[in-house]
């Protein structure tokens, strides 16, 4: 029933009615409050009657189709008695009723159409909502391993994906959990997108359960990445061989991703000036650093430098094609070094043993705490907390400019000598 109210800070009439769909309209008259409410209350029992006209002129065109959707329902509730049942049929029954409901007719289109239009259709770097060109190869891997997965029904109508399809994909995957949900994610948006388009009718990728009632709050002690000791640091260092000593010191003295490391070529690097420059693959920052003693020493002298600028400064871990196989060599030094549990491949695991790619405590030592004891003995000099933060390249905001900051460099040569047996051998 059509009714009126007043709303705070308005000078008129609010009616508010029931629409056909049994939810509550809520909208200004135009009769202001100065008026009587009678006036008021007439117009918003006029819309109440148009939507009730609109609904009755609506409803032998809806008794149609309600018709149409229940003779489709019988012959498929026959075929399935028979056991034949198909997809089309079933398909057929799905489309009249998204009609009914106004939800119109769904545009065919096949799995790997729709990953390639969904991938095609994110917005560039710089670009709002942009994504990188990293995250874009991450979401191409996440769908074409999909593809993969689905062999000749990839190049079938969408629709036909379900969520036995996307369990079966989840369970075949041998990659960490973390990994596999990050995956899934993905996927999820992928197909997300396609329901928001009108490809499909629901989501194939079913969301985690979980359970609210029994949600516990990280232990942050265990959780939180930490900075090493120097006593930490120097069987680290006392483990590593070859260039793994300079990939450790770099980490140690620059505060930079192991990615950033090592991808590092002579071209950025200056001996006579002792600086060393980054551009950050995942903010594009570019980041100038003067070389802390310990670190020039062992590039001086350890390290051949090479004639060719665009050789790299790592070359062995350059050349490994993904930067988490390079983490995976350094997880091994920890486990040398008595820092970490040893780890089982998957096809030889042990009872009870996570497995390589099995799922390890959050927390874990890796590389990326190097860059954390960088910033923890950084603040130790008494750099301020923008210093630290420029100089590990802590900042969302891509920039063109070039870190050359007196404070940075101040902060950067109060580092400790963490070790000299690196230098020495």
């Amino acid at each position: 029933m059509a009714s009126v109210h007043k709303r705070k800070r308005s000078p008129y009439w609010y009616g508010a009615y029931r629409t056909a769909d049994g939810k509550v309209k809520f909208k200004s008259t135009g009769i202001k409050l100065t008026e009587r409410k009678s006036v008021a209350l007439n117009v918003c029992t006029g819309w109440e009657a148009d939507e009730i006209e609109r609904v009755k002129r609506a409803l032998p065109e809806k008794r149609e189709q309600a018709k149409e959707v229940l003779a489709q329902l019988e012959r498929a509730a026959t075929a399935g008695r028979k056991g034949r049942l198909d997809e089309t049929l079933a398909l057929e029954l799905q489309e009249s009723i998204g009609k009914l409901y106004g939800r119109g007719e769904i545009t065919k289109v096949t799995v790997r159409e729709w990953f390639k239009r969904w991938l095609d259709n994110k917005p560039k770097e710089g670009e709002k909502y942009g994504i990188t060109e990293p995250t874009r190869t991450l979401y191409r891997r996440a769908t074409d391993a999909f593809l993969t997965h689905l062999e000749s029904k990839a190049d079938e109508w969408i629709g036909y994906v379900t969520t036995d399809h996307t369990g079966d994909f989840r369970r075949a995957q041998i990659t960490r959990s973390q990994t596999t949900d990050k995956v899934m994610r993905i996927l999820r948006d992928a197909f997300q997108c396609a329901v928001d388009c009108n490809k499909l009718r629901t989501n194939p990728v079913a969301r985690p359960k979980t359970d609210n009632s029994k949600s516990k709050k990280k232990d942050k002690t265990t959780s939180k990445r930490r900075a090493f000791t120097t006593d930490e640091i120097e069987r680290i260092l006392g483990a590593c061989d070859g260039e793994w000593r300079g990939l450790v010191l770099m980490g140690l003295y620059t505060g930079q991703r192991l990615n950033d490391i090592r991808l590092l070529k002579w071209s950025a690097v200056d001996l006579v000036k002792r600086r060393v420059k980054f551009i950050t693959q995942k903010s594009g920052e570019e980041i100038d650093q003067m070389l802390h003693p310990i670190l020039y020493g062992y590039l001086e002298k350890w390290l051949p430098s090479s004639d060719n600028a665009e050789a790299f400064v790592f070359p062995r871990a350059a050349a490994i094609k993904h930067v988490g196989t390079v983490s995976n060599y350094f997880a091994d030094i920890l486990t040398k070094a008595g820092l970490r549990d040893a780890r089982e491949h998957p096809k030889f695991k042990v009872e009870g043993s996570p497995g390589k790619n099995g799922k390890h405590k959050t927390g874990s030592p890796c590389y990326h705490m190097l860059r954390h004891t960088f910033s923890t003995y950084g603040a130790k000099t008494g750099a301020s907390d923008q210093t630290v933060a420029d100089a590990a390249g802590h900042s969302v905001k891509i920039s063109q400019s070039v870190y050359v900051h007196s404070d940075v460099d101040d902060m950067v040569a109060r580092l400790p000598d963490f070790t000299r047996r690196a230098v020495g051998g």
